[in-house]
């Protein structure tokens, strides 16, 4: 049905009148709002004449000049080890936090833990070419199920003791080790790539080379498949 610009002029009023409009720099999706939050759109708030998404954080720069800047998430504010403490417990088998998929995601997955209060259930310094370090520390473990020619690649920083990072063939102590890495000091740094040959379900262990080295940490995960 045709709608007469006489028929318009009623919309058009109520548009005008109302406190937030869309503003023309942006995609739509946005709005301008010369008064108060209760004019903006659910979910929005009114910050510098903008509604702004309800839990949208702006910073402004040193000095109170020049634009406002968005400032980083939530999650860059906390520390390692508060980010560890929300995490789910993976002291052993069972529980075990399965990575496979974020780490097929682009870009893989970072996640955070803590071996504080944990266990020692692995110790594979007896296998060759895994980490050639007794390991007798704390351990986390995380489940990977992989497929024959993906390439994993784990990255582990400690927080400020020493850690190590490996991939095991089963959940057990006596598992074959596929490789891993632990070379540098405290708060450094482990990083492994490693190429599978067999499909099946593998644990990547967080562990330390002493009984005493334990802590909160980053871990990275990234699956080329």
């Amino acid at each position: 049905m045709a709608v007469s610009p006489r028929q318009l002029l009623p919309l058009l009023a109520l548009v005008l009148a109302a406190a937030c409009s869309f503003h023309a720099d942006y995609s739509g999706s946005d709005f301008t709002c010369p008064t108060p939050s209760s004019h903006c759109p659910s979910g929005f708030h009114c910050e510098a004449a903008h509604c702004v998404a309800g839990n949208a954080i702006d910073a402004a720069p040193a000095g109170g000049d020049g634009p406002i800047a968005d400032a980083p998430p939530a999650d860059a504010m906390l520390t390692v080890c508060q980010l560890a403490a929300e995490q789910p417990p993976n002291d052993n088998c069972a529980g075990a936090i399965d990575l496979t998929a974020a780490a097929l995601m682009p870009g893989g997955v970072t996640t955070w833990g803590n071996t504080a209060t944990y266990a020692n259930n692995f110790a594979p310094a007896v296998i060759v070419g895994c980490t050639d370090k007794p390991e007798p520390g704390n351990d986390a473990v995380y489940r990977l199920d992989l497929l024959a020619g993906d390439m994993v690649t784990m990255t582990m920083t400690p927080d400020t003791w020493d850690g190590a990072v490996y991939l095991l063939d089963a959940c057990t102590g006596s598992a074959t080790c596929l490789g891993g890495s632990d070379v540098g000091a405290a708060g450094q740094t482990e990083s492994k790539t490693l190429g599978i040959t067999t499909a099946g379900a593998y644990d990547l262990i967080v562990d330390a080379e002493t009984v005493s080295s334990s802590g909160c940490y980053t871990l990275s995960v990234t699956i080329a498949r």
